[in-house]
């Protein structure tokens, strides 16, 4: 599991490879919020709305995440590790070798538009997976 800790003050910086007004396509709400739930792809929603940042040099820290968007560090570490393993995110570590322990910035992609068998093995609720628009 990718764990964000940031050290020394020097936090999470986020960038985004997607333009624009933050908004997100129904394929992330129709096809991935089933699978990976309404809580994760809210705190995708706040990265990207992070990422629209004109500022740089713009970094917060875990503790501010936890407070703003009111999920737990220990959450935040688990619903980064599935973003990062289905494709919504990268991390670099800020100094080489150290996303763990300092700094890191968080490269929002854009959002997948199929979900691999294996992601749905992965992460499907006990009752299996069912897309949102599917009837």
């Amino acid at each position: 599991m990718t764990k964000l800790h940031e050290r020394d003050g020097e936090g999470i910086r986020f960038s985004s490879e997607r333009r624009g007004d933050v908004s997100i396509p129904y394929h992330v709400i129709d096809l991935w919020q089933p699978l990976l739930g309404a809580r994760t792809i809210g705190v995708y929603i706040s990265y990207c709305r992070l990422g629209d940042n004109d500022d740089s040099e713009f970094k917060i820290s875990m503790a501010e995440l936890e407070s703003k968007t009111r999920v737990s560090v220990a959450e935040l570490h688990e619903i980064n590790a599935m973003l990062l393993d289905c494709g919504f995110i990268h991390v670099t570590a800020t100094k080489a070798g150290e996303a763990e322990h300092g700094g890191c910035t968080i490269t929002l992609l854009e959002p997948p538009t199929a979900i691999s068998a294996n992601l749905i093995a992965k992460y499907a609720s006990p009752d299996g997976y069912k897309p949102l628009s599917a009837a």
